[in-house]
């Protein structure tokens, strides 16, 4: 384990190449050089980063930064860094977005909907809203997509760089499953200039910005408050940050804990003689759906749109993304005024809104939560967390009665 400092609170620890470390017998002598030439590329690149950020800033954010302790674990927990250098990998074909995308206008001009968080599901919700009329603004760090998307080939054609047609499931190395559909691996370079072009037809507008907080004005409007004291004030504002949006966001009080499934991959040529693409993944899974009591709306991983099962969420989110603009440009269009809409945001039920009717007290997030996460979403979840949970207890198990050994006296 590496210990890495951090501000207000002693240590925390971080795992090195966990993954390697668990497979360094079975490999060759070959891949043996290889583990060892990356943990020791791990072990000088976390002490590059912790000296070079001594004093001022540490390498690794701290807990504090964080809305509690189930919102630090689905950011990356004690592998914060390690999803700190996935994501700050170089990605040069990826276009900037301040370089394709108008700047947010900043002064008494009220976006129809802000779209918080600049991943597949945030862009591809703010050009489904703004290709429906409405004016939409795009919040979020300039940052590439650094991660690899795994998709099944029939449900996402578009994009793909990579396709195997055999599919295999070991959850018994003697009986492999095999499940007899294609599984692709996305471009990300391809899926964030699709998504880009998209928001530059429609007309989304940008704004390269942390958002500090989310703030409901006393004319109902949401004030989007971010660094430097920018203010960009909205009729409707949806979260898509990613999993760890605590503090943007209201989680309902009770619910299953997050799991976490990491991983690290590697792409060599025969006889490793150079490496492509190297990835770590941290995936948080499971745990609370956003509350439903609050006025701001959830989207992508924010809306714990991830697969229980794979962990993936690109799919759902970019499938979603037109019914769920449909939804809020329904909303924002009807013929009421700012004010009567603002007002009926937390009173009226927007499905008898848009049938006329004025009756009803549910808010827009849970009458969208109902249409994000159905009976049979909430079943599935459900059904794969169970499973999950009952093979690592099972696994847990099984490697317990392994370790034991017969006694003679």
């Amino acid at each position: 384990m590496e210990c890495i400092g951090a501000r207000n609170f002693s240590a925390m620890a971080v795992s090195a190449c966990p993954y390697w470390r668990s497979r360094r017998k079975r490999s060759g002598n070959k891949q043996n050089l290889l583990i060892h030439r990356y943990n020791s590329w791990c072990k000088s690149l976390l002490q590059a980063m912790c000296s070079s950020s001594a004093g001022n800033e540490t390498c690794v954010a701290v807990k504090e930064e964080f809305a509690d302790e189930e919102d630090y674990v689905k950011a990356g927990g004690s592998e914060l860094l390690f999803v700190q250098i996935q994501q700050n990998k170089d990605m040069d074909k990826q276009s900037k977005l301040t370089d394709k995308l108008p700047h947010i206008s900043v002064g008494n001009t009220i976006l129809d909907l802000v779209v918080i968080g600049c991943g597949p599901a945030g862009l591809a919700l703010a050009a489904e809203s703004a290709k429906l009329g409405l004016s939409v603004g795009l919040i979020g760090p300039d940052l590439p997509f650094t991660n690899n998307y795994g998709v099944w080939e029939d449900e996402f054609r578009g994009c793909i760089e990579h396709v195997w047609q055999d599919t295999i499931v070991y959850l018994d190395d003697n009986d492999p499953i095999m499940i007899g559909r294609a599984y692709g691996r996305v471009s990300r370079h391809l899926l964030h200039e699709e998504l880009l072009k998209r928001c530059v037809e429609s007309g989304v507008s940008y704004l390269s910005s942390k958002v500090e907080r989310i703030i409901e004005a006393t004319s109902g409007h949401s004030l989007i408050e971010c660094e430097q004291n920018i203010v960009v004030p909205c009729r409707l504002a949806t979260v898509a940050s990613g999993a760890a949006s605590g503090k943007l966001l209201q989680y309902e009080v009770g619910g299953p804990r997050v799991s976490v499934q990491t991983a690290y991959g590697i792409e060599v040529e025969v006889g490793i003689c150079d490496v492509p693409c190297q990835e770590w993944s941290y995936i948080p899974v499971g745990g609370s759906l956003p509350n439903t009591e609050q006025k701001n709306l959830a989207f992508g991983a924010a809306a714990s749109m991830v697969h229980p099962a794979t962990g993936y969420s690109v799919v759902r989110s970019l499938s979603e993304a037109p019914k769920y603009a449909s939804v809020i440009s329904n909303i924002l269009k009807q013929g009421h005024s700012k004010e009567k809409i603002s007002q009926s945001r937390s009173t009226e039920n927007i499905s008898m809104q848009v049938r006329g009717r004025t009756k009803g007290h549910n808010s827009i997030p849970r009458w969208m939560a109902r249409k994000l996460n159905s009976l049979e979403k909430r079943e599935q979840r459900a059904f794969f967390r169970a499973l999950s949970e009952q093979l690592v207890v099972q696994s847990l198990i099984s490697r317990e009665l392994n370790e034991i050994r017969p006694t003679r006296w």
